[in-house]
């Protein structure tokens, strides 16, 4: 997948506000997830024009944006303000930028089988009714809702 810094910058705050708490596999499956939205997102425009609803205008870092789709970026989220703060070279900010990395340029294959939502067992959302997982990493479970 082709990115830019802003495509890494959104991602990698994405992963930490999502995933820090995860391994290094589960942090890099919560990367795939936003390039497997992006990657519906740019079919989506190029077939229909304009955004796709849910996953954006096509890039990693609308992916990540797109109103109520990943928590940490909901005004009222007490993540937001940590994300937006996070500095990439920190110590915790060093793992989330290599999980964004190894997702966005696909180094791996994808461990969520195409997953484009997830959600921890602590949580049920109503679009999970009847769906069936396409795996389960650290503590989310992943679907491909694509």
């Amino acid at each position: 997948m082709r990115y830019d810094y802003l495509d890494l910058d959104f991602t990698f705050r994405t992963i930490y506000g999502e995933a820090r708490g995860e391994g290094e596999i589960g942090k890099v499956a919560v990367g795939f997830v936003i390039c497997n939205r992006a990657k519906i997102a740019k079919e989506y425009v190029h077939i229909h024009g304009g955004s796709h609803p849910l996953y954006g205008s096509g890039t990693p870092a609308s992916a990540c944006t797109v109103l109520y789709q990943f928590s940490c970026w909901n005004l009222n989220d007490p993540n937001l303000p940590i994300i937006q703060k996070l500095d990439p070279d920190s110590p915790a900010g060093l793992p989330c930028v290599d999980a964004a990395i190894t997702a966005l340029q696909e180094r791996i294959p994808d461990p969520t089988n195409g997953a484009t939502h997830y959600h921890t067992p602590d949580v049920f959302p109503d679009w999970a009714e009847g769906q069936t997982p396409c795996a389960a990493i650290g503590r989310h479970i992943f679907y491909n809702l694509g």
